[in-house]
C-alpha cells in the first residue's frame, strides 16, 4: 500500500522528471554496486522497498550452482530477513511488522530433502551425458544473466516524528558490494531524495 503511495506521489509531483527517473531505475537494475530504495513514512508506519541487482547481495547474478554459491545464497537471505541488523532508527522506536523478500531464484528442495536428492541425481546423470557442452553453456549463461531482488520492510513506530533519522549502515556492512543506494522518501508533509553510501548511510526525514 505504501509503495503505491510513493509511486503515486512521484507521478503527481515529479511528472516532468518521471521519464528520466524511470530510465535511471532501469539502468541501475543492472549496475553493480547501485540499488534503488523507496521509503514512505505515513503516520506511524514506515515502509522501505529496495530494488537491487543480485550481485550486490550475493556476488553473482546467476542461479547458484555450486555448494559455495548455495551457501552464500542461504547466508545472504538470512541477513535480508533480519532488518534490525540492516536499519537503525533515531527519533522514534520502530518495530518490524512485515518482511517480504522477492528472490529471482527458486530454492529447489528447500525444506524437501527427498525431492532435492532425486533432482540432484537427475542433474548429475544429465551432466555426465553432456559434460563439455554443459560447461560451455553454463559459462556463457553466467556471464550474460542478470537478476535482481526486491526487499520490502514494513515497520510500525510508537510515534510519528518529524525529525526521524534512519541509518542503513547495516546494509553496507552486511553486503559490502553496495556502493550507492539511490533513495527517494515520502512523509505526510514532504518528500525528498538522497544518495546513501557506506560513509554517509544516514537518511534524515525533516
Amino acid at each position: 500500500m505504501l509503495s503505491m503511495v510513493v509511486n503515486g506521489s512521484e507521478k503527481d509531483h515529479n511528472h516532468s522528471k518521471h521519464g528520466s527517473s524511470e530510465k535511471k531505475v532501469k539502468h541501475s537494475a543492472h549496475e553493480h554496486g547501485v540499488a534503488e530504495m523507496n521509503l514512505a513514512l505515513l503516520g506511524r508506519e514506515v515502509q522501505i522497498e529496495i530494488s537491487t541487482p543480485s550481485f550486490n547481495l550475493l556476488g553473482f547474478e546467476h542461479e547458484p550452482n555450486t555448494a559455495d554459491q548455495k551457501a552464500t545464497l542461504s547466508r545472504a537471505e538470512k541477513a535480508m530477513k533480519a532488518p534490525s541488523t540492516l536499519f537503525t532508527f533515531e527519533g522514534a522506536k520502530c518495530a518490524v511488522e512485515h518482511v517480504s523478500i522477492k528472490s529471482p531464484f527458486e530454492q529447489e528442495g528447500h525444506g524437501d530433502e527427498h525431492k532435492h536428492e532425486d533432482e540432484h541425481k537427475h542433474k548429475e546423470n544429465k551432466k555426465a551425458a553432456h559434460a563439455h557442452k554443459s560447461e560451455d553453456n553454463k559459462a556463457e549463461a553466467d556471464e550474460s544473466s542478470h537478476s535482481e531482488y526486491m526487499l520490502i520492510y514494513h515497520f510500525e513506530c510508537e510515534s510519528s516524528e518529524e525529525n526521524l533519522k534512519i541509518n542503513a549502515s547495516g546494509l553496507f556492512s552486511n553486503f559490502p558490494n553496495f556502493s550507492t543506494i539511490r533513495t527517494q522518501w515520502l512523509s505526510d508533509k514532504k518528500q525528498g531524495s538522497a544518495k546513501l553510501t557506506s560513509k554517509n548511510s544516514q537518511l534524515s526525514i525533516k
